[in-house]
């Protein structure tokens, strides 16, 4: 069946709504979709910062002038001391106010039901999120794009299989509201949005990447696992940035791209979202949201319209007309109110209930949308001039050298840095605050613990880096002397006085690094690591969890650390002494050639 409003007057659910004051789209669209289905009844609010202005609204509402307050904590204490309180608060602000807000009345086991981003910063997400579990709240993310009936029909579309496995998927949502805003208008016109504490630290993720982020997790059943991403702003007069692009590896390894905009002149609210798979591809634009683009390989487009006969029970229910009349924004913002309204009454009558509305993991996950790889800098490259032991058939490059995979990153631990974005000749620089992870029972200590061993395994690959290439550039001159040797006349004196160098040389590099690896097969299994791949693969290790190393890394670090000390004196010797001697007795026979840096 279709949504109706046939629910008796005795389960409407007492709401009360924060925010959204006068000339408020969003908070108009609140409004509208609570009472759309008749789940609720509108009791109690604040609107504004203003109290006078908050209580005229309210008024104007028909709310009960007892019960127009003048803040949030005002409403929360008064309507907590009522026996016919709210039973549901709606949160319509600035993301950096809803973590405040929704915990004055979490604590009261007031439902929530919250406007998008779900905070400004991870902080408060994590922290809302433990609230909300802790008090066994339902709480709902007004996400609303997911409630369209033909975006739920791509959902189960690509939850039966019908296109396949999911290789590519493309979000735009392209707007044009900031290209005419000039700096001397910019704070009239941009308000709230221009502080980070309460917007966030991206406008335009915040604003509507948030929702392009959603809506792709949400249809593809999909999260994403890496991101590559150019936020900026494209116009000179605004100070926030407007345009992202972000492409994006997903968690069963599908490609994909998000492009978020209040950039793009003459853009509306042009969302769209493209899913292409193994067998088939969907394509859904909110400008004509009542049919859904449906295609299977090698067959002709589909038209699926909303209401009709053949779309699935989760679409059909999701919609409230007939096929052939529209449905649109509003209708889809109530399906999250009236979704959350009868989780509310399943919950109030211990009754289990599927939630398939937007929850405040979703909100978790939208926040986080960005992982920063917030490392420093690898060690030193090593460059390999010889081929490998036993292996004359792996080729050098045009540069007769072979890269080596051995690097090391150490992870920055929690704290305040200054990150630099230079732009041709233009530098900026803001603060980044990295927090601990607060689930992670490590300590501060802890980590401060790892990383300073870290940082001590980190300099002494570097170490054994620039020994490996020092060795590997003598060797490549004492293996080209000897190839020149052969056709002089004191060649088998020489050459011997050369080999036997180069084999001092050799067994000194053998103790830093497997000679004998190709970068081909089993090698990781077939020989055993030296010197520099023991601390790397210490190096991997010691960061798995944010608790103090144990004593065994300590042990075998200092074990590694004293060997790599013992090469170091000795490669010393040898090039004080061996070289040079070399170099005089070359000298001596008429060959002039260095073979030390």
């Amino acid at each position: 069946l279709m949504r109706n409003d046939s629910v008796l007057s005795k389960d409407k659910i007492r709401i009360g709504f924060i925010g959204g004051g006068p000339n408020s789209f969003i908070g108009y669209t609140h409004r509208l979709a609570a009472r759309f289905d008749n789940r609720f009844n509108f009791k109690a609010g604040v609107f504004s910062r203003d109290p006078d202005k908050s209580k005229q609204f309210a008024l104007s509402l028909g709310v009960d002038p007892s019960r127009a307050y003048s803040n949030y904590n005002e409403m929360a204490e008064k309507e907590n001391n009522r026996e016919d309180g709210v039973e549901a608060v709606g949160i319509m602000t600035p993301s950096g106010d809803h973590n405040l807000i929704a915990s004055s009345f979490i604590k009261n086991k007031i439902h929530i039901i919250c406007d998008k981003p779900l905070t400004a910063t991870l902080k408060d997400a994590y922290e809302l999120r433990q609230k909300v579990i802790k008090n066994n709240i339902i709480f709902a993310l007004t996400h609303n794009y997911s409630a369209y009936p033909m975006l739920r029909e791509a959902k189960t579309i690509i939850e039966n299989d019908k296109i396949g496995k999911v290789r590519l998927i493309n979000v735009e949502y392209p707007q044009g509201y900031t290209v005419g805003i000039k700096k001397e208008n910019e704070e009239k016109t941009l308000k709230w949005r221009l502080d980070p504490s309460r917007c966030g630290p991206s406008m335009i993720l915040s604003e509507i990447g948030t929702h392009a982020h959603h809506l792709l997790r949400y249809v593809t059943n999909l999260e994403v696992k890496e991101v590559s991403a150019e936020v900026n702003s494209l116009s000179p007069e605004i100070t926030v940035d407007d345009n992202a692009f972000l492409i994006l590896r997903m968690s069963n390894q599908a490609r994909g791209m998000i492009w978020v905009s209040s950039a793009a002149t003459g853009g509306e609210n042009g969302l769209r979202i493209r899913v292409f798979g193994a067998k088939g591809a969907l394509d859904w634009f909110q400008d004509n949201p009542n049919i859904l683009k449906f295609t299977e390989i090698n067959k002709p487009l589909q038209i699926i319209t909303r209401g009709s006969d053949n779309v699935s029970d989760f679409s059909y229910q999701s919609s409230r007309v007939a096929a052939g009349h529209p449905e649109g924004f509003f209708e889809a913002f109530a399906n999250i109110y009236t979704e959350f309204a009868e989780a509310i009454i399943a919950k109030r009558n211990n009754i289990k209930h599927p939630v398939i509305f937007p929850t405040i993991e979703d909100g978790v996950k939208g926040i986080n949308r960005l992982w920063w790889d917030f490392q420093g800098e690898s060690t030193d490259e090593i460059i390999l001039r010889t081929k490998p032991l036993y292996a004359e058939w792996v080729s050098l490059d045009k540069n007769r050298e072979r890269k080596v995979p051995f690097e090391l990153s150490i992870m920055s631990p929690p704290g305040t840095y200054n990150v630099h974005l230079k732009l041709g000749d233009n530098v900026m620089t803001k603060k980044l605050e990295v927090i601990k992870d607060p689930h992670s029972e490590g300590t501060m200590e802890d980590i401060k613990l790892q990383h300073d061993l870290m940082k001590k395994i980190y300099d002494d690959i570097n170490v054994t880096a620039n020994y490996i290439n020092s060795i590997e550039i003598v060797r490549r001159q004492l293996l080209d002397l000897k190839f020149m040797l052969s056709n002089t006349d004191q060649k088998e004196e020489l050459i011997s006085l050369v080999d036997s160098l180069e084999s001092d040389f050799l067994n000194l590099e053998k103790k830093l690094l497997q000679l004998k690896e190709t970068g081909t097969g089993q090698d990781d299994v077939r020989f055993e690591k030296m010197i520099g791949g023991k601390l790397a693969y210490l190096g991997g290790n010691v960061p798995n969890a944010d608790f103090r190393p144990s004593d065994s890394y300590y042990e075998v670090y200092e074990l590694l650390s004293q060997r790599l000390k013992d090469v170091g004196v000795q490669f010393e010797q040898l090039k004080d002494k061996r070289v040079k001697d070399v170099i005089n007795t070359l000298n001596d026979k008429g060959v002039n050639m260095i073979i030390i840096e």
